[in-house]
């Protein structure tokens, strides 16, 4: 099982992902106000709230995948970056991947949170005609759509 992590870092985690909300979805994108994808989110967050950190290699690989990522290497670079957690120690700030409509295998994340005592997520949502950064419920389809659960590096510790 892995090490829980404190109140304070699910809270900066969660904090870093909320100041993306709005921001327009656009693939590959990585600035704030602009222009943000699932991916970038999820590192931004992690690296902001210093719970992961990307070597500066790193950069240039993480924007260099296709419009429809492969899920397996996709899953593959997560598994390499992240920690594997069960859907018993997912907690606010840690990070869910999903299929999405129709797709039929995972290719999407989302940061877990927590909004007025219901089970939220903070996804880039390219999949409603508002196409922007959102928090909704982490209900309806979303956990028949979950693949796996995990948790920033640092975050473990």
């Amino acid at each position: 099982m892995p090490t829980p992590f404190s109140e304070t870092v699910k809270a900066k985690i969660v904090t870093e992902a909320r100041k993306w909300i709005g921001t327009h979805v656009m693939h590959r994108g990585r600035t704030l106000g602009i222009g943000v994808d699932c991916l970038g989110v999820v590192l931004d967050a992690g690296v902001s709230a210093g719970v992961l950190t990307l070597p500066p290699m790193m950069s240039g690989k993480l924007v260099s995948y296709g419009l429809l990522p492969n899920p397996k290497s996709m899953k593959a670079a997560i598994a390499q970056h992240f920690v594997s957690i069960s859907e018993n120690d997912m907690d606010d700030g840690d990070i869910g991947f999903f299929s999405v409509a129709g797709a039929g295998h995972p290719m999407h994340l989302a940061v877990m949170a927590t909004l007025n005592g219901r089970r939220t997520m903070i996804h880039a949502d390219s999949h409603t005609k508002k196409r922007v950064v959102v928090e909704v419920g982490y209900a309806a389809q979303w956990p028949a759509w979950l693949d796996s659960w995990w948790r920033y590096p640092g975050a473990t510790a």
